[in-house]
């Protein structure tokens, strides 16, 4: 008896990923949207697309990065350093979208 997936088996598996982060993207940006209008709600002069920009940007920096960020333990440098330097990446973007909408 083989102990072998079948191919059909593994292209379920890798429909079955593709459609639960789909999911969970999906989800995240409905978030994204809700926090963008409370945001507006208490800060009306700040434009509803710069939250829901920076936002969504930091849930698929998160989503993406997730991955690699499992290997390494909760308090090591190498984590410290990549959760600063992701959000040095993200200060950045953010100055830059405000400065193209700002003009």
């Amino acid at each position: 008896m083989s102990l072998e997936a079948p191919k059909s088996t593994l292209l379920n598996e890798r429909v079955f990923h593709a459609i639960s982060y789909s999911l969970v993207t999906v989800m995240f940006f409905c978030g994204v949207l809700t926090f963008g209008n409370l945001a507006n709600l208490y800060m009306p002069s700040w434009p509803k697309t710069v939250v829901a920009i920076v936002c969504s940007l930091i849930v698929l920096d998160r989503l993406y990065i997730y991955r690699q960020m499992k290997s390494f333990s909760i308090f090591s440098l190498e984590r410290l350093l990549a959760i600063a330097a992701q959000w040095i990446v993200i200060i950045l973007v953010l100055k830059v979208v405000i400065s193209a909408i700002n003009g």
